[in-house]
C-alpha cells in the first residue's frame, strides 16, 4: 500500500513526539535559538517517524512510497522447474543469424524463487534521471549534476 502525501502527514504529524517538542520549546520565549532548536528536534521526529512508518510497511510486505522522492517495494520471481521456459528439441531462432534455425539441446535448467527489494524514484526525482541514449547521457554530463557526479567518481 503506498500512502498518498495526505496520509503521510496524518501518520506523522499525529504522533505525540512532535507535539511535546513543540510543546515544550516554543511557548517559553520565541527566541532565535530555540526556533532553530524545536525545528532541529521536529525534523529529527519526522524523519524518525518516516523511518518507522516505511520499516512497518515494508515488513508487512507492502510498497512505500516517500512522495515526491521514491519508491521502495519487493520484487518477486516464481520458481521455475526444470524445462518449464523451453523443452530439449524445441526449434529457436538464432538472435546473431536472422535465418538460422536451431534446436534446444537441453531442457532449461530450474530457476529458484527470487525476493529483490527496489527504490525507485518517482517524479519530479524521476525526471533527473538520465536516459541510456549516447545524447541524453553527453547532454547530463554537461550539467551540474552530471559534473559534480564525475568529480565525486574521481
Amino acid at each position: 500500500m503506498s500512502l498518498t502525501k495526505t496520509e503521510l502527514v496524518e501518520k506523522i504529524g499525529s504522533s505525540d513526539d512532535l507535539f511535546n517538542a513543540l510543546d515544550v520549546v516554543l511557548p517559553d520565549s520565541i527566541s532565535e535559538s530555540n526556533v532553530e532548536r524545536a525545528c532541529r528536534n521536529v525534523t529529527k521526529i519526522v524523519l524518525d517517524q518516516l523511518a518507522s512508518l516505511a520499516q512497518t510497511e515494508l515488513s508487512e510486505g507492502e510498497t512505500f512510497t516517500v512522495p515526491g522522492v521514491a519508491r521502495v517495494e519487493y520484487r518477486y520471481t516464481a520458481p521455475k522447474k526444470k524445462g518449464e521456459r523451453w523443452k530439449k528439441g524445441d526449434e529457436y531462432e538464432d538472435r546473431f543469424d536472422d535465418n538460422a534455425k536451431k534446436m534446444r539441446e537441453t531442457d532449461s535448467p530450474p530457476v529458484a524463487a527470487k525476493v529483490v527489494m527496489r527504490a525507485n524514484p518517482v517524479n519530479p526525482v524521476a525526471r533527473l534521471k538520465p536516459k541510456r541514449d549516447p545524447e541524453s547521457q553527453k547532454a547530463f554530463f554537461a550539467s551540474t549534476a552530471g559534473k559534480n557526479i564525475i568529480k565525486r567518481g574521481k
